[in-house]
C-alpha cells in the first residue's frame, strides 16, 4: 500500500517546487487556476480595446462617423445605435488602465511555462 506524504518523496524542491514539478494532489489543481487566472487577466486588460475596436469596425462598415466629441447618428437597422457606438468607443481610454493586467497575465503564463520546462528537466 502506497503512503501519502505531504513533502514529496525528493524533499523540498526549492522555490516555486510544488508549482514547477506538480508535486502533490494540489500542484495541478494550482498550476490551473493560476493558468485559468492569467487568461482572465490578458482578457480583461484587452476587452476595453477590443470593444473599442469592434464599435470602430461597425461604424465603419454602417457608414457612420466615430469620434471621442460627442455621439453621432448611426442608423443601423433603422435604429440609433450612435450612443452605444459612442460608448464603447471610449472604451479605448479605460484600456490604458487595464492594459497592466493583460502584462500580468501574459507575465504569469511565461512564469508558468517556464517552471514546467525547468520541471521537466
Amino acid at each position: 500500500m502506497r503512503e501519502w506524504r505531504s513533502v514529496p518523496a525528493g524533499g523540498d524542491r526549492g522555490p516555486g517546487g510544488w508549482l514547477a514539478a506538480g508535486g502533490g494532489v494540489g500542484g495541478n489543481a494550482l498550476r490551473r487556476v493560476l493558468r485559468v487566472l492569467g487568461w482572465l487577466l490578458i482578457l480583461g486588460g484587452l476587452a476595453p480595446m477590443l470593444l473599442a475596436i469592434v464599435a470602430s469596425a461597425i461604424a465603419r462598415r454602417h457608414g457612420c462617423t466615430l469620434h471621442e466629441g460627442f455621439p453621432g447618428p448611426c442608423l443601423i437597422g433603422g435604429e440609433d445605435w450612435g450612443e452605444a457606438l459612442h460608448a464603447m468607443g471610449l472604451l479605448a481610454w479605460l484600456a490604458i488602465a487595464t492594459a497592466p493586467l493583460a502584462v500580468v497575465g501574459i507575465l504569469l503564463l511565461l512564469g508558468l511555462w517556464v517552471a514546467r520546462r525547468l520541471a521537466r528537466r
